[in-house]
């Protein structure tokens, strides 16, 4: 049986799952058409099949000059930049914003959140994002870029590109990021008024680095007090936290906590505003959407975003248009569970909009300012359960001291915008021109490729039963090195 026969056959599953695996073909041969096929085969017809579909991975790179023309013409206002080597051809990386994205921006919080991850196709790389979250936590990215590496020099590339992006933006504008070197030494540069959040996620995995060969109820408790630190909503109640910490933790804890600026992590000291977003886990909830588009020729790779993109739009769109109430259903919900925590509360007014809410302690809730002695308020952006009582007693619309961006109306305009089809009638006619884009110069590692993600030493993996040893692990019988 000849390649381009198994590909005819499987055109249409790899179509609907570009990670078709030879295996699967190879029993789908057998079940469906009682043909034996062997894996070289399988294999084959799967590339064969995904350059009909996607392109040629090499040759994709030079389709970014049609695209880029093509996303201009069709879609007005988005952003394309392409750098490539003008000696050798060679490509570097690329930039991407979409006109709708950079417009629903300015309806939704000035916060965005920052990642990078390694894509899996023939020539490797990495897809760096800056990701929005919507009034009702809903995800899209405003920029994304494909670099070769994700290093500083990319990071600083990338950021630049995003200023301009931004360059009508007048808020201040909060960064929640890891901290990787790249990102932490580029944006003050870049955006020397911005405010920069660490990841508590990513802090957490690394102080449980720094605790290897300690006991694991230790790292555990450490980890815990941590977590309290940052959260803590007032200086003193920080204070006496990371003093505990720093008791009880020991050197390695104190040299971690040395190393980490306060107003980078901890609530209590964070002059911005991050609207109690803790995790950067939007960019890789959005990542997450991108899964088996991380394996397509690059410029596949950028319409399969365009498409998501496009389709996302439209859904959000006529979702919210049906919505009777006048804040984001998730926001809704948060805010009737605040009122129904301050139910029995005791409220009594001290005049001028001041009032003394008397809960577990009690606290003093200033309504002209926004502010509450909890301090729950200013860190969230959002009248917590004190709040929402004091506003109730005073008679206010309690709905007035909700943050524009979590209405309905807001929603709505942050997708009000459409991402337009980009056509490929065109493409076979798109003319050379006289630079190609070559596919960057990429080594070759030893041994198989890794497709999995390395998790870090403070996530929490899926253990399995080995068949061997019969204990619980990270191995199996084939990978067991346990004395029998």
């Amino acid at each position: 049986m000849s390649f381009e026969l198994v590909a005819s056959l499987i055109r249409d599953k790899v179509h609907d799952k570009p990670l078709t695996r030879p295996t699967d073909v190879v029993y789908d041969f057998k079940v469906n058409y009682g043909l034996d096929i062997t894996y070289h085969h399988a294999w084959w017809g799967v590339e064969r099949a995904k350059n009909e579909l996607f392109g040629h991975q090499s040759l994709s790179f030079d389709l970014l000059r049609w695209y880029k023309e093509e996303t201009e013409r069709t879609n007005p206002g988005n952003i394309i930049e392409i750098d490539y080597d003008n000696n050798t051809g060679r490509f570097k990386r690329v930039l991407v914003s979409f006109y709708a994205c950079i417009y629903g921006f300015w309806y939704c919080r000035p916060m965005l959140f920052l990642d990078g991850i390694f894509l899996k196709g023939r020539y490797k790389g990495n897809l760096l994002t800056a990701t929005v979250k919507d009034g009702d936590q809903g995800l899209f990215p405003l920029a994304f870029a494909i670099v070769d590496s994700e290093d500083e020099d990319n990071w600083y590339w990338f950021l630049t590109h995003l200023s301009n992006v931004l360059s009508r933006e007048d808020r201040p504008i909060t960064f929640v990021l890891d901290r990787h070197r790249g990102i932490v030494n580029a944006i003050p540069v870049v955006f020397p008024n911005s405010y920069h959040a660490y990841c508590l996620h990513h802090l957490k995995g690394n102080l449980y680095d720094k605790l290897s060969g300690c006991p694991s109820s230790f790292k555990e408790m450490i980890i815990k007090k941590f977590s309290d630190c940052a959260y803590a909503p007032s200086l003193a109640s920080f204070r006496s936290k990371i003093n505990q910490l720093r008791r009880e933790g020991g050197d390695k804890v104190r040299t971690f906590l040395d190393n980490l600026l306060d107003e980078n992590w901890a609530n209590a000291y964070f002059m911005g505003q991050r609207y109690g977003e803790m995790w950067s886990n939007a960019a890789e909830s959005f990542n997450s959407q991108i899964r088996e588009a991380r394996h397509l020729p690059i410029t596949k790779l950028i319409d399969a975003i365009h498409v998501l993109l496009m389709n996302q739009m439209t859904t959000r769109r006529e979702i919210s248009r049906n919505w009777t109430i006048v804040l984001c259903p998730k926001i809704d919900s948060r805010l009737e569970e605040e009122i129904r925590e301050g139910r029995t509360w005791i409220v009594r007014s001290a005049g001028q909009d001041i009032f003394e809410v008397q809960s577990y302690p009690s606290v003093s809730v200033d309504i002209q300012r926004r502010t509450c002695s909890c301090y729950q308020w200013q860190i969230n952006g959002f009248p917590y359960a004190h709040a929402a009582q004091a506003l109730q007693k005073s008679g206010k619309n309690l709905l007035d001291y909700v943050e524009r961006y979590f209405h309905r109306w807001c929603y709505f305009s942050a997708y009000s915008q459409s991402v337009f089809p980009i056509p490929t009638v065109g493409i076979q006619d798109y003319p050379a021109g006289g630079c190609v884009i070559r596919p960057p110069s990429s080594k070759k590692q030893p041994g198989r490729p890794k497709k999995k993600r390395i998790p870090s030493k403070g996530e929490k993996v899926n253990q399995i039963r080995c068949g061997r040893c019969n204990k619980i692990g990270n191995h199996n019988k084939k990978t067991c090195k346990e004395p029998i």
